[in-house]
């Protein structure tokens, strides 16, 4: 699996990328534990962003259940999870990553803050290839609203969307 390190505005740019080509985002993670409400707030923010702008998106916030979104999975092909992902040790918290899983990987360097068993989703959806849009969660406890680190890189996330998607509209 590769997993590299992103800039918020180069992750900004993957997800207007997404939207411009109609390919799927899924949002994962549950709002009431801190960080791991990244993936769901970003989904809809997107989502929101993209329809004002007149986009036709493929956006589905998946909450803590992903497995139930295999169908969407399996017609869409090509998938970006976005979601709070720990990489051990290797990075800070609020830090971005990119990682494309392929089938071929029995278990993934990244660890989901959930149950999410993503090599069986790949089989079930006959995915050859997953991408991840991750961030370093500082906070997984019970609790409403986002980390200081977490929040601040999702919102030059959004900024970078945005001024992506702009760019391209007014060429």
């Amino acid at each position: 699996m590769a997993v590299r390190r992103l800039s918020p505005q180069e992750a900004g740019k993957i997800l207007a990328e997404y939207v411009i080509s109609g390919r799927l985002i899924v949002g994962v993670g549950s709002e009431l534990r801190c960080d791991d409400g990244f993936g769901p707030y970003l989904a809809r923010i997107v989502r929101a962003v993209a329809e004002t702008l007149g986009f036709n998106v493929n956006i589905v916030d998946a909450g803590n259940a992903p497995e139930l979104y295999t169908d969407v999975m399996r017609r869409h092909g090509d998938v970006l999870i976005v979601d709070a992902v720990e990489v051990p040790g290797r990075y800070p918290p609020g830090t971005v990553i990119l990682a494309e899983v392929s089938s071929a990987e029995k278990q993934p360097l990244l660890i989901s803050t959930h149950s999410m068993n993503l090599p069986v989703i790949m089989r079930v959806c006959s995915l050859e290839k997953v991408s991840i849009l991750g961030i370093v969660p500082r906070c997984l406890s019970y609790e409403i609203g986002l980390s200081r680190e977490v929040a601040e890189n999702l919102m030059r996330i959004v900024r970078s969307f945005i001024e992506y998607l702009r760019k391209r509209m007014y060429k």
